[in-house]
């Protein structure tokens, strides 16, 4: 009898599991509690922006001088940019499940950790929160839009309001297939306001987003911004590009990177 409960017990197991797969590193002894494996957990922290020495400007880790990444940002680009973690193994796969396989429900972890980036005080106050726009026929291939997810579950903590007026008229390629010049290009004329431009005017915003990189995205959507009236545009994210020399290192870590 013990021996058919254990059997019982397994085939229970494989089909209801109580323990989540992790979403970093696939683990299918997974985690009680959370999304992430022990392993993982512990290569997270080390991925923390916190005490890394940064960019004031767009967040990302620099080893001193100048930044390069966004030196030649015009003046009405994003003021600030900030994100939670360097974009690494396991942050990385996180967000590709998040965004391609439908794990949504790892937004509301994401957020609340984005909501503590915001209280942190480098975004003063906060008028909106302004999710980066998906392109409807983006949208009903996804079925959501991550960064409003991600804005929605931020204001159900801090109670920040969400405008979603922004919106995307192109549907471009995929961000990240593509270098600096090429994103700038094909974001041009991308992004347009929906509803009444007087909703954001004299606003302070927070654009919201999963990754910041260059910053193309975000700039492109606080031009828009700017040109209706907003007082002061900044963005936050999950997570951004660590230095190039650390992400070398993790490329070379043996881990299997999200594609």
């Amino acid at each position: 009898m013990q021996r058919f409960r254990s059997v019982w017990d397994s085939i229970l197991q494989l089909v209801y599991p109580d323990h989540a797969v992790c979403m970093g590193c696939g683990d299918l002894a997974g985690t009680q509690e959370g999304w992430l494996c022990p392993e993982c957990e512990e290569a997270m922290e080390e991925l923390k922006m916190e005490d890394r020495e940064i960019c004031p400007r767009c967040g990302m880790e620099r080893k001193g001088g100048r930044c390069r990444n966004c030196e030649d940002w015009p003046d009405d680009a994003v003021q600030i940019a900030r994100y939670c973690y360097g974009y690494a193994y396991p942050i990385d796969a996180c967000v590709m499940k998040m965004k391609y396989t439908g794990v949504y429900r790892m937004t509301e972890w994401m957020g609340e950790r984005m909501a503590e980036l915001l209280e942190q005080g480098a975004f003063g106050r906060i008028d909106l929160l302004v999710p980066v726009p998906m392109h409807p026929s983006r949208l009903r291939e996804r079925g959501r839009n991550h960064a409003q997810c991600l804005a929605e579950e931020i204001s159900r903590i801090n109670g920040v309001p969400v405008f979603n007026g922004l919106g995307r008229s192109v549907n471009t390629k995929q961000q990240a297939r593509l270098k600096g010049d090429e994103r700038r290009r094909a974001l041009q004329g991308a992004f347009s306001l929906d509803t009444d431009a007087g909703q954001i005017a004299g606003k302070r915003i927070v654009l919201i987003d999963d990754v910041i990189t260059t910053g193309t995205t975000v700039n492109s959507c606080a031009k828009i911004l700017y040109a209706n009236g907003a007082e002061r545009v900044c963005a936050a994210a999950f997570a951004g590009h660590l230095s190039a020399a650390e992400n070398t290192v993790r490329n070379r870590s043996g881990k299997d990177y999200a594609k």
